[in-house]
């Protein structure tokens, strides 16, 4: 019996509307990356027992499919292109408001890690951080929404605060570099 042959086999794969493109393009490049991200967030969340983190997580996710989404050229049914609104970057800046004046600023730089939860958001930041690479050198290529690019700019900068937060809620000192 032959194997079977599957539709990525030759290094193509297509993205929405059936346009095949090569298994290592910019835009599989960066789409993999914010659903990378999308999957470390979900793990993220899975490391939390507290109820606003995790709701705020969630509601991230959402926002990472309507990245993934916007990325691969989807619509709505209404016809709109899915896309992320200056809405979605006003509640990052909103919510990196609360936590930096929740907490006293850093002294230092402080090494990534700390309780579990803190780690795993730490790995988010700087996962969020290589999407965001990924997003501006495809931007070179194509026209990308300018909301991604904040968002994902802030996004980074609010794992990181979420992470401190992790750790001084649950009596974890921060290691200084």
């Amino acid at each position: 019996m032959q194997p079977k042959k599957w539709p990525g086999d030759a290094g193509k794969t297509k993205m929405l509307g059936s346009v095949e493109v090569d298994k290592d393009s910019l835009s599989v490049e960066a789409n993999g990356a914010v659903d990378e991200l999308n999957s470390f967030v979900g793990f993220a969340a899975s490391k939390t027992k507290d109820a606003y983190r995790i709701d705020l997580l969630k509601d991230i996710q959402g926002d990472l499919f309507t990245i993934g989404a916007e990325l691969a050229g989807a619509k709505k049914r209404d016809d709109k292109a899915t896309q992320l609104e200056p809405e979605h970057v006003v509640r990052l800046e909103e919510e990196i408001q609360k936590l930096e004046m929740a907490m006293k600023p850093l002294e230092s730089f402080i090494l990534p890690g700390g309780n579990d939860e803190s780690a795993t958001l730490h790995l988010c930041r700087s996962v969020a951080r290589r999407a965001e690479r990924r997003i501006f050198a495809l931007k070179k290529e194509r026209i990308i929404n300018d909301d991604i690019v904040k968002y994902l700019n802030r996004l980074s900068y609010l794992f990181f605060l979420m992470a401190r937060q992790a750790n001084e809620t649950s009596g974890v000192e921060e290691q200084k570099w």
